[in-house]
């Protein structure tokens, strides 16, 4: 089945958990760099065990969709997506969701359906695109955000941390390092068999789980991918400034609706020590914002979801369980629903493994409604 693509609509990789209803509260979370919801899926199947009530959606970011054959080319003019483009498509995916959730549920036409109590929970980078999708809908009314999860949050100095001034170093001595390295995957996709290529792989990342194993192979061997990554990390090291609370996330860490829960391990290679300590004392006397610093041995890596996944959910499931969750109500049966949905953005199932979720590629407007634009970072 062809996956429908134009000018609006990008093809973004979701990975979907049902929950026991169409207005189940939402777990939504969103990847660091590399954006592959892959990599996320063992994190979200402990998260469900430990919370069944809830439904969880994950969306790779624009441009890592691993499903496509779109994934391997990087001629034809194609542009890497900036980091605006990645945030107004997951304000516009979740606020789709949520139409459809209520379609679904029953609310007809005219009535206003409660707000759907969501859980925004954001990795590395993806913490600072949470920060603003919080932001965008602070004051919707079909969106009840209860909990802000920050998890090895990069959400100032990244260029300052080790890593951050590697890549710096990298994008100062080649123009266009997303470019070179994608050229680097198409000759390993050339040279190299693909077993021999996940055998190295596996010995690099030191024997991960499969899951995670065949998500960083999926990435390496797909050239536009590896662009994709590269170019959204060096804009990451201009974007990620040294303000705490820039005029685009204004009101987001006082914003007493929600929690915001921030997880931080040692010896972070993308978080500067000073930074993590400074976003800790900002915030240590705020009863809306609690900062955890994970002291275990050994130690949790910054890509928790590759090894840890199952201590982080209980982690987090913890924090989940303290906050109250209300049944969620559909309404009477109607032939009057909501129009549009997701249906209307081409939704096409490319993959149902057998494990607890699915995994979707969904064809997603961002420009359908002027209010998914994100402000320009002050930054």
């Amino acid at each position: 089945m062809p996956l429908v693509v134009n000018n609006h609509v990008v093809p973004t990789t979701v990975y979907h958990i049902a929950g026991p209803s169409p207005r189940a509260p939402l777990v939504y979370m969103i990847p660091g760099n590399p954006g592959l919801s892959e990599f996320y899926e063992p994190f979200l199947e402990e998260l469900k065990v430990l919370q069944p009530a809830f439904e969880y959606l994950c969306p790779s970011h624009i441009g890592f969709d691993t499903l496509t054959q779109s994934s391997y080319g990087i001629h034809g003019g194609i542009v890497s997506h900036t980091l605006d483009e990645q945030i107004a498509q997951k304000i516009s995916l979740l606020r789709e969701w949520i139409r459809d959730a209520n379609a679904k549920s029953g609310f007809p036409v005219g009535t206003t359906p409660p707000p759907r109590q969501v859980v925004l929970m954001g990795h590395s980078v993806g913490a600072w695109m949470v920060q603003r999708i919080a932001v965008a809908f602070a004051s919707d009314p079909s969106v009840d955000i209860k909990l802000v999860a920050l998890l090895t949050p990069t959400v100032i100095d990244i260029a300052k941390s080790p890593r951050g001034k590697s890549l710096s170093t990298v994008a100062g001595y080649l123009s266009d390092p997303g470019y070179y390295l994608s050229r680097v995957s198409q000759l390993l996709n050339w040279t190299i068999p693909r077993g021999a290529l996940k055998s190295a792989l596996s010995y690099i990342m030191g024997s991960p789980p499969e899951i995670a194993l065949n998500a960083a192979l999926s990435l390496v061997t797909k050239p536009r991918i590896v662009r994709q990554a590269v170019d959204m990390g060096k804009e990451e090291m201009t974007r990620i400034g040294s303000d705490i609370e820039p005029t685009e996330i204004a009101g987001f860490w006082h914003n007493k609706n929600y929690k915001i829960w921030m997880f931080f391990v040692k010896d972070d290679h993308w978080i500067a020590s000073e930074s993590q300590e400074r976003l800790i004392e900002s915030f240590k006397d705020s009863p809306n914002v609690q900062t955890v610093v994970e002291a275990s041995e050994p130690a949790i890596a910054h890509a928790f979801c590759v090894r840890d996944s199952a201590h982080v959910a209980r982690l987090l499931g913890d924090q989940i369980q303290q906050i109250g969750f209300s049944q969620a109500l559909d309404a009477p049966s109607t032939e009057q629903r909501y129009p549009g949905g997701l249906t209307d953005t081409a939704t096409v199932v490319v993959n149902t493994p057998d494990y607890l979720g699915e995994r979707e590629v969904l064809a997603v407007d961002i420009d359908r409604d002027a209010s998914a634009t994100v402000p320009n970072s002050s930054t």
